[in-house]
């Protein structure tokens, strides 16, 4: 402080000018002139002559000698007097930049930011949110606090999720990358995929925005990231609609994609991968799929029949391969009847197509029957309503009261057997006493069952029945309802 005390003395005699006139002569590098005008307003403490004093006092600039801890004296001294943001903003700038002789502390630094901030500088606001990272660690609770309070910074926020350093559920981490994403920040690709592929639920909502996240990330064509990409998907169960749309832009990634999941592990486990994937798959990914898998879909109706069952669907529904949906249908229903291949059996030899399966009627009759009785055995509803369409002619009183009791239950298929009945024969219904279709005669004759058709209309507008069903609700809607 004795230099203070010498230019003390030195303004004694000094003449006070004007702020600006010191801090013009700060610029002009007059740094003798600058001192004497502006220490009588720096003791007082005005901020911008407190500045000037110091910048001379740490560097020695002009005639003065360098005296570092006497002006960060006189200027904390003075900053805790003022109400303005100034000092404090010029403290947090020493501390921070490592000049001047002032040792780098960035504890420090953010230390008088925050007074600043407090003190009403957009500055310092800026400072403290840029110096939070680099202070207690990018990714840290106090950095996260931060990234939350202010805006365009999505990304940070879903990693900060990520990392369990601020609370979150999987889709907010999901609602921020995505939307980075659409703000064209930094985002991480493989992690949008990746939260898909661990909850189906947000895959189903969010399907479209993954898919798309993955397209771009294959268009760039970067092994690097492909092969990280890859590292991330084998993790999870096979996927068939990320399968598909690694197909249309990385054929060989996706061959190696599904072949690494269907080659590994347990028979039961890639039974419920590969049944998962047809389910998902376009009808061209389904058929290569299925053509890649055939040792597995030979083994899983031992081993999975549930699964097998839904491979059974596939393979009528969506590929259209009937003989080789009742092969599969028939094992798995020699397995366990009571997942419903039993009646899928049924259902493609009554179907519309069963004669390109090769097999004459007496056996598609006889083969359907013994499918359909194993299934009701086993508590397959629609193998009894199958049971119905095949036994009704011989026995009708046996036959009306088993379908009677699952119609009672709502059981669609079965209310469209009874309005059928209605149609067909009115002795069959008046059987059905509990169940309230009334025949009335049109003009014709015809027995009309209004009820029937209002059962019929609602089925065929729910889309929920069975193909065989359905096929009955369309051929007696056209032939006896009214429109």
């Amino acid at each position: 402080m004795r230099n203070l005390a010498i230019y003390l003395f030195l303004l004694a005699v000094t003449t006070a000018s004007s702020w600006a006139s010191f801090e013009n002569e700060f610029e002009s590098k007059n740094y003798d002139k600058a001192l004497r005008l502006s220490y009588a307003e720096a003791l007082s403490g005005e901020p911008a002559a407190t500045i000037i004093v110091a910048k001379i006092l740490i560097s020695g600039l002009g005639s003065a000698e360098a005296d570092l801890e006497g002006a960060l004296d006189l200027v904390k001294k003075n900053e805790q007097k003022s109400k303005q943001p100034r000092l404090a903003n010029f403290l947090g700038s020493l501390f921070e930049n490592n000049q001047n002789g002032v040792r780098a502390d960035i504890g420090q630094a953010m230390k008088y930011y925050r007074i600043a901030e407090k003190k009403g500088s957009t500055r310092a606001k800026g400072k403290v949110t840029e110096l939070v990272p680099k202070y207690y660690g990018k990714f840290s609770a106090e950095a996260c606090k931060i990234y939350f309070s202010v805006a365009d910074s999505d990304a940070l926020k879903a990693e900060c999720i990520r990392r369990s350093k601020i609370e979150g559920t999987p889709e907010q981490e999901l609602q921020y990358w995505l939307k980075a994403e659409e703000n064209d920040q930094t985002i991480d690709d493989i992690r949008i995929i990746e939260i898909g592929l661990n909850d189906s639920e947000l895959f189903s909502r969010y399907e479209y925005d993954i898919r798309t996240t993955l397209a771009n990330l294959l268009k760039r064509e970067q092994p690097s990231m492909e092969k990280a990409l890859f590292k991330t998907l084998r993790k999870y169960p096979l996927n068939g609609k990320i399968l598909s749309t690694l197909d249309k832009y990385n054929e060989e990634l996706a061959n190696e994609y599904s072949m690494s999941k269907l080659q590994s592990g347990k028979t039961v486990d890639r039974c419920l991968e590969l049944a998962a994937a047809l389910d998902g798959a376009t009808v061209s990914e389904a058929q290569k799929l299925v053509a890649q898998s055939n040792e597995i879909i030979n083994d899983c109706p031992a081993q999975d029949a549930k699964a097998a069952y839904t491979i059974a669907q596939t393979l009528q529904r969506k590929l259209g391969q009937s003989s080789e949906a009742l092969k599969l249908s028939q094992e798995i229903c020699d397995e366990d009847a009571s997942v419903g291949a039993c009646s899928l059996g049924a259902q493609i030899l009554m179907g519309r197509n069963s004669q390109f399966l090769g097999i004459s009627e007496d056996q598609k009759e006889m083969q359907a029957l013994n499918l359909v009785k194993k299934g009701k055995l086993s508590g397959d509803k629609l193998a009894k309503v199958y049971l119905f369409d095949l036994t009704v002619d011989e026995t009708p009183k046996a036959a009306i009261q088993e379908i009677e009791t699952l119609a009672k239950e709502g059981y669609p298929a079965a209310e469209v057997r009874v309005a059928e009945a209605c149609f067909k024969d009115a002795n069959i219904v008046e059987t059905m006493v509990k169940l309230p279709f009334k025949i009335m005669t049109d003009v014709l004759g015809r027995n009309f069952c209004e009820e029937s058709c209002q059962v019929l209309a609602r089925h065929n507008a729910s889309g929920t029945l069975d193909s065989i069903s359905s096929r009955k609700v369309n051929v007696f809607s056209k032939q006896h309802c009214r429109n």
